[in-house]
C-alpha cells in the first residue's frame, strides 16, 4: 500500500458554498487577506484610550456592527449544520426565527428599525457602537462570528485591510456585487420552487408606486413587535414550518454548480462574473504599470523617520520612510523603469520592483498617460 500523501489543497477565504462556485468560475485560488486578522483584530488598539485614535475599532464589537441579510438557502445551511462549533451560531439563528422579526421565506432580513438607525448613524459609529452589534456575534474569546462557516456575501467579502491595497479592494468589491446578485436571485428562485400560493408571492413581491415611500414603519415595527396575522399570511402553507422551508431551500441550492447558478441568475450575473474575472486577473498579476505618477495622499502623521499616509482607504494606511517620500516626485509620467534607474543614479536608492508595485497597489503611485511621441501634435 502506497504511503504517498495527497497534496494539501489551499483553504479558500470564502465559505464552502461560495468557495466551490468561485473555484469553478476563476479556475484558481483566491489569496487570503492576511493583513485582515479577524481572530486578532488588526483594527483594535492595545492602547488604553483608543477613542482618541480615529483608526481603531471597539474591541467589544470589532467590525460586527452590521446585521447582514441572510438568504433563505444560507439560513437552511446554518440550521442543518450539526457541527458542534456551530451550536451557538445555530442557536442565534433559531432565536431570530422564533422572534419573527424580519423573518420571511426570502430569509432573515435586517429589522426595519435597525435599518433606519444604521442608515442615519455617523460613519465613525461603524466598528464602535455596541448598539449596532450583530445578533450572531459571540463575545467570548476575543469575539467571533457564530455563523462564519455559512456567512453571507457582505461578510464574506469585507476586509479592513488588503495585501494588495486598492487592487485587492477592487477585487473583493466586484465579488461582493456578484455574490450579492447570486443571493438575491437564488433566494427568489427557492421561493418560486417551494411556494406556489399567488397571494404569498404578492406579499413578498409587492408592486411599488413611483411616488410611494419604499418602507414606512408602523407602531408595531418601531416597538420591535410583529403583526402575527401578516406573518402567517406571508408564510402561507409553510407557517409553523419555517425551519423546514429554509432547509429545503438549502437542499435546492446545494445541488447547483456554477453554470447552474448562472442559468438561474441570467444576464446580470453573466456581466458581473466577467467583471470578477477581470478584477481577479489584476489581483494575480505581478506586472508593474508602465508609467506612474504620484497619487492623492492624506498625511495622517509625520515624524523624522517616516510619514503615515492614507490613500485608497483610511483603514489601511502606509508608513512610508522619509527617504522614500523624498523621491516620489521622480514618478512624473516617465516610464517606470527609467524612473527607477534615475533614482538609483541620482539618489543612490535602489527601489525594488516589489516595493514599486506595492506603492502602485496602494495608489501612492497611480497609472499615468504615457508622454506623446515627438511631433505627434
Amino acid at each position: 500500500m502506497s504511503t504517498k500523501q495527497l497534496p494539501v489543497l489551499p483553504v479558500s477565504p470564502l465559505p464552502p458554498l461560495y468557495a466551490a462556485w468561485m473555484d469553478q468560475l476563476l479556475g484558481g485560488r483566491i489569496p487570503e487577506e492576511t493583513d485582515a486578522t479577524c481572530n486578532d483584530c488588526a483594527m483594535c488598539s492595545s492602547d488604553s484610550n483608543p477613542q482618541d485614535l480615529q483608526l481603531f475599532y471597539n474591541p467589544d464589537t470589532k467590525c460586527c456592527t452590521y446585521i447582514p441579510l441572510l438568504p433563505n438557502f444560507l439560513v437552511g445551511r446554518m440550521l442543518s449544520d450539526d457541527d458542534p462549533g456551530m451550536a451557538r451560531g445555530r442557536q442565534s439563528v433559531e432565536d431570530r426565527i422564533r422572534a419573527r422579526r424580519a423573518v420571511t421565506p426570502l430569509g432573515l432580513e435586517m429589522p426595519p428599525p435597525y435599518h433606519l438607525i444604521y442608515g442615519h448613524a455617523a460613519e465613525k459609529t461603524f466598528g464602535r457602537s455596541e448598539s449596532l452589534l450583530c445578533p450572531h456575534y459571540l463575545p467570548e474569546n476575543g469575539g467571533s462570528c457564530g455563523v462564519w462557516k455559512h456567512r453571507a456575501s457582505v461578510c464574506a467579502t469585507w476586509h479592513c485591510k488588503f495585501v494588495r491595497g486598492a487592487v485587492g479592494e477592487k477585487f473583493w468589491q466586484s465579488l461582493l456585487q456578484l455574490l450579492g446578485l447570486v443571493e438575491r436571485s437564488l433566494s427568489r428562485w427557492c421561493v418560486f420552487n417551494l411556494e406556489a400560493d399567488v397571494e404569498v408571492l404578492r406579499l413578498l413581491f409587492p408592486l411599488r408606486g413611483v411616488l410611494r415611500a419604499d418602507q414606512q414603519l408602523d407602531s408595531l415595527t418601531l416597538d420591535g413587535k410583529v403583526d402575527d396575522r401578516f406573518y402567517e399570511r406571508v408564510w402561507g402553507k409553510w407557517f409553523g414550518r419555517e425551519h423546514e422551508f429554509y432547509k429545503q431551500a438549502a437542499l435546492l441550492v446545494n445541488g447547483l454548480d456554477w453554470p447552474g447558478v448562472v442559468s438561474i441568475g441570467g444576464t446580470e450575473i453573466k456581466i458581473h462574473e466577467l467583471l470578477v474575472r477581470d478584477a481577479y486577473s489584476q489581483l494575480m498579476s505581478p506586472e508593474l504599470p508602465p508609467v506612474l505618477k504620484v497619487g492623492k495622499l492624506s498625511v495622517l502623521s509625520m515624524g523624522r523617520e517616516s510619514t503615515l499616509v492614507a490613500t485608497y482607504s483610511v483603514l489601511d494606511p502606509l508608513d512610508l520612510p522619509t527617504r522614500l517620500t523624498r523621491v516620489l516626485s521622480y514618478f512624473d509620467g516617465r516610464p517606470t523603469q527609467s524612473v527607477m534607474e534615475a533614482i538609483k543614479a541620482q539618489e543612490g536608492i535602489t527601489l525594488s520592483t516589489e516595493l514599486v508595485r506595492k506603492l502602485a497597489d496602494f495608489e501612492v503611485l497611480v497609472p499615468a498617460e504615457p508622454p506623446a511621441p515627438p511631433g505627434s501634435n
